[in-house]
C-alpha cells in the first residue's frame, strides 16, 4: 500500500487547466492539437508545493498523459504524484462538502 503522509494535499488537473487547448482534440487535421501553458496555474502548483502541500497532477486522458505534460512543463520537482483522473469516489459526503473547486480565469 502506498501512504501519502501529509494531510496538505492539492490536485491539478491537465486539459484545460495546467494547459488550455487551442485547438479541439479531436479536430482532424494533418497537425497535432495545439495547447498553450496556464502559467497561472502552473504557478499555483509551484506555490502549493513550496507552501508543503502534496502536488498530484491528474488527467482523465490517462496518468502516462498527466506525466507527459510534467515532464514537458519541467515541473517534476514541484509534483509528487501523477495518476489518472479518478472515476468514482465513495464517502459518506458529497464532494462539495469536502472539496473546494479552484479555478483561475
Amino acid at each position: 500500500m502506498k501512504c501519502i503522509e501529509n494531510d496538505k494535499v492539492v490536485f491539478f488537473d491537465v486539459d484545460d487547466t495546467l494547459i488550455i487547448w487551442t485547438t479541439p482534440l479531436d479536430e482532424k487535421s494533418e497537425n497535432a492539437p495545439q495547447y498553450r501553458v496556464s502559467h497561472k496555474h502552473v504557478n499555483e502548483l509551484k506555490r502549493q508545493s513550496t507552501r508543503g502541500y502534496h502536488v498530484v497532477v491528474w488527467s482523465g486522458s490517462g496518468y502516462k498523459w498527466a506525466n507527459e505534460i510534467v515532464t514537458k512543463l519541467g515541473i517534476e520537482e514541484y509534483v509528487d504524484t501523477v495518476m489518472g483522473k479518478p472515476t468514482y469516489y465513495y464517502d459518506d459526503l458529497p464532494a462539495d462538502k469536502f472539496l473546494i473547486r479552484r479555478y483561475l480565469e
